[in-house]
């Protein structure tokens, strides 16, 4: 893999852009995540730990089916299929 250097230098104003942009998004999760253990723990009644395997599950999705663009290509393959169900998100499938 070729590294490409520009020699120029990112601005402080794109610095703090990108820096504000992933502070509001972890402000968000981190948010959803003390709501989601309140809701498990509270209203549903999970032992904290229960619910704390429930949301990693959870996260643990999102990195590695959403973010890595599995779960696009797996609603791609069932639409080919002729599968209108939405049943996309089969587990021996994130294994193929």
């Amino acid at each position: 893999m070729t590294k490409i250097t520009s020699g120029k230098k990112i601005p402080l104003k794109v610095k703090i852009g990108y820096g504000v942009a992933e502070g509001s998004n972890s402000l968000i999760f981190t948010l959803f995540t003390a709501f989601g253990m309140f809701f498990f723990t509270d209203v549903v009644n999970l032992s904290p730990a229960f619910a704390g395997f429930v949301l990693g599950i959870g996260t643990l999705w999102d990195a590695c089916v959403i973010q890595m663009g599995k779960a696009g290509s797996l609603v791609y393959f069932y639409q080919l299929m002729g599968d209108r169900t939405g049943y996309w998100c089969s587990i021996p499938d994130l294994a193929a």
